[in-house]
């Protein structure tokens, strides 16, 4: 008849033990992170109950030049307008 014990190998580890070992490894590698995200894991001064805030620099936005109203019916036709005052001028002269 079939005995089990004779087929295991003792330097094998078991099941549970494995299934323990890497929780207990996600635990320690999930806590690490937090104490780095909430800053704990250096040496910033916080607490880890104190959020630190990253801010990233802004690059500056280059300001637009604004381009002067035109006055020539065939110039604006057929393209946006500059202004409310250029589409005023071009409804009362151009029509």
């Amino acid at each position: 008849m079939y005995d089990p014990a004779e087929d295991e190998d003792p330097n094998r580890p078991n099941v549970a033990t494995i299934a323990i070992l890497g929780f207990m490894a996600g635990l320690i590698l999930w806590l690490g992170g937090a104490c780095l995200v909430l800053g704990a894991g250096g040496s910033g001064g916080t607490s880890a109950l104190e959020p630190r805030v990253i801010s990233t620099p802004v690059a500056a936005t280059p300001t637009a030049t604004r381009l002067a109203d035109r006055t020539d019916c065939n110039q604006i036709r057929g393209t946006d307008y500059r202004s409310e005052a250029e589409r005023q001028w071009f409804l009362s002269h151009c029509q």
